[in-house]
């Protein structure tokens, strides 16, 4: 019985771990707020496309160029780390958007 409840508990907590790390995603900045023509919006490039969001604290660390992490394949309000420091929070708009998908989020708004 024992061993049971054991290997229960530490199923779960891989599980808790593991998604925590599976929603860190890294994507480098290729248009910053400067760039684009709305004044907070930013895209980030990943393996599986383009985030689009809006910068709401830590404009310094999301200029072009910078690789940032978190959790930006979800919606909604996350943190952005550079280089495992906490540097700001974003609004995720849209996550795996095509390349026209992030030029009309730039551009177009």
């Amino acid at each position: 019985m024992k061993i049971t409840k054991k290997l229960i508990f530490f199923i779960y907590l891989g599980i808790f771990f593991t998604n925590d790390l599976l929603a860190q995603v890294v994507g480098e900045v290729v248009a910053d707020h400067y760039r684009c023509e709305t004044y907070d919006h930013i895209v980030i490039e990943t393996r599986r496309g383009y985030t689009l969001a809006q910068v709401y604290s830590g404009y310094s660390d999301t200029y072009e160029g910078h690789v940032l992490e978190g959790d930006l394949h979800s919606y909604g309000f996350t943190e952005i780390y550079k280089d495992g420091e906490e540097v700001g929070r974003i609004y995720v708009d849209d996550y795996m958007a095509s390349e026209s998908a992030a030029l009309d989020w730039c551009f177009k708004d």
